[in-house]
């Protein structure tokens, strides 16, 4: 997933080009729509990944008869969604951030929220790090020495 994409920061008030108006906007955003494909491999997600969080609000394409595309504004949405599911967030507390930074409150998390997080993702931990005790126990004990033959 990008960090620093060009087309999340785009605006129309930081394009030079579009001093004229909308109508240079919409150009630039016409030009910066990208295809369903181009957008899974570019955040390493699968297409049906996408149209999964199409189908629960999550992300809004632009259809071109059966094409989807996505401009600035969805791939900045796609990059935080990620994001967020890296942090543990489910879809639906993804949607609830959502919907607070559609009201107008900054994309944020509560302090509480921050802590269920952290408290989360260190039990998760502690169970791949059992896991991987387990695994190499399992491992080791397969490794069986040849003993050396008489002769």
């Amino acid at each position: 997933m990008p960090d620093d994409h060009p087309d999340l920061a785009f605006s129309p008030d930081s394009a030079p080009w579009l001093a004229d108006g909308s109508q240079g906007y919409a150009v630039a955003v016409e030009c910066s729509l990208r295809m369903i494909g181009e957008v899974a491999r570019e955040y390493g997600v699968t297409e049906r990944a996408l149209r999964f969080y199409e189908t629960k609000g999550l992300l809004i394409a632009r259809r071109e008869g059966r094409s989807r595309r996505y401009g600035p504004e969805e791939l900045n949405r796609l990059a935080m969604l990620l994001k967020a599911k890296k942090l543990g967030f489910t879809l639906s507390e993804i949607r609830q951030l959502f919907a607070a930074q559609a009201r107008g409150s900054a994309f944020d998390i509560s302090r509480r929220q921050c802590v269920d997080q952290i408290k989360l993702l260190e039990c998760r931990k502690r169970d791949i790090e059992t896991a991987l005790v387990e695994l190499r126990r399992a491992y080791t004990a397969m490794y069986v020495p040849l003993a050396p033959q008489d002769g």
